[in-house]
């Protein structure tokens, strides 16, 4: 690491990626949590996950990935290891699954299973959006990428 001052004099630090590895760069940017159970755990925010991804290039699940193998919890997911365990939380992030039919159903376990961390989700849908079927869906989800896909609400 090494510190040089940018043209307004702030003091920037800047790290050379090319000796480290991922797990040292998730190391140095690991930061002391509290869990809901009050124990303290090492966590990786989503800022960090983020910035480690663009230095090394790959994807923000690969970086979760080589922290959860070094015990290092990504902070979106702390809530989950008192039921799950790193382990689980482990396996989840490396499984995929696919779902087929995006109703009202289909919508929300895909939403569900996100936010439990599922590593790679295959969504598997036909249909288009009508205006009967929209009391079913989230707001968000009808958005660009449903419009682009020929839906008739532009």
């Amino acid at each position: 690491m090494r510190r040089i001052l940018n043209s307004h004099f702030k003091l920037i630090i800047v790290v050379n990626n090319m000796n480290k590895s991922i797990r040292e760069r998730i190391s140095d940017l690991k930061i002391k949590e509290k869990a809901p159970s009050g124990e303290d755990y090492q966590g990786l925010s989503l800022q960090a996950i983020d910035t480690i991804a663009r230095e090394f290039r790959i994807s923000k699940r690969e970086v979760e990935i080589a922290a959860l193998e070094d015990k290092v919890i990504p902070i979106k997911y702390h809530r989950n290891i008192g039921t799950i365990g790193i382990p689980g939380q482990l396996k989840l992030r490396e499984a995929g699954i696919a779902v087929i039919g995006v109703g009202g159903l289909g919508g929300t376990i895909i939403e569900i299973l996100a936010r439990v961390g599922i590593g790679k989700i295959v969504v598997i849908d036909g249909d288009t959006f009508a205006e009967d079927n929209l009391n079913r869906s989230e707001e968000r989800r009808v958005g660009k990428e449903w419009r682009s896909r020929g839906s008739p609400y532009h």
